[in-house]
């Protein structure tokens, strides 16, 4: 396996399958996939409530090693400007610059 971008797919894809079997419980309500509470179970506190996206995007920064800002960074502040009808800005901090 030589291709770089071959081996990343495929990482994250099992990712996303890790993820599926792993983390059930922590999907959000409506989502089909989420596994019913049962007694005995850890109930979901703190907003632990997630996708295989949000695992496959944290995984895909970490491969690429954008630990800061990165592709998912970037886009952060369009979508939070359309969500809340506002415009943010985000600063990186001084010391990552050095």
């Amino acid at each position: 396996m030589s291709d770089p971008q071959q081996l990343k797919v495929q990482i994250l894809a099992l990712t996303r399958e890790n993820s599926r079997q792993v983390h059930a419980g922590f999907r959000p309500a409506a989502d089909p996939d989420r596994t019913p509470w049962q007694e005995g179970t850890n109930i979901p506190y703190a907003g632990r409530v997630f996708t295989d996206d949000e695992v496959e995007a944290a995984v895909s920064s970490t491969l690429d090693f954008w630990l800061t800002l990165g592709t998912e960074g970037k886009a952060f502040p369009g979508l939070t400007n359309e969500m809340l009808e506002a415009e943010i800005l985000v600063i990186r901090s001084f010391c990552s610059q050095l």
